[in-house]
């Protein structure tokens, strides 16, 4: 029979086990929402020579002339890129600060 200290064990094992499998679940839906986002702005910003032209669709670009666009979408693409990478790195610094602390209690 299992003493309570191995069953705690067991229990801290598998939340760990659970935290990291949902950390992993949300890193590829944030990624795949930043994908998508990527996608919408190259879609509203690939007509930006017709909107340049008859000003029927109000973009960022269409301010610019129409041969700039693909700037302002690597500009965008590379913001959002640079500010995903930054959530995840905040993010695995506080995880390890946390590990680092629980094992000092230990």
């Amino acid at each position: 029979m299992m003493k309570n200290e191995d069953k705690l064990a067991l229990i801290h094992k598998r939340a760990h086990q659970l935290r990291h499998r949902r950390d992993g679940t949300r890193l590829w839906l944030h990624g795949g929402a930043c994908t998508a986002l990527v996608a919408v702005l190259v879609f509203l910003i690939g007509g930006t020579g017709a909107a340049a032209e008859t000003d029927t669709l109000f973009t960022g670009a269409s301010l610019l002339d129409a041969n700039v666009g693909g700037y302002v979408i690597t500009a965008i693409a590379a913001f959002m890129a640079g500010t995903f990478i930054t959530a995840v790195l905040i993010k695995h610094e506080r995880k390890i600060k946390a590990n680092k602390n629980e094992k000092k209690e230990k």
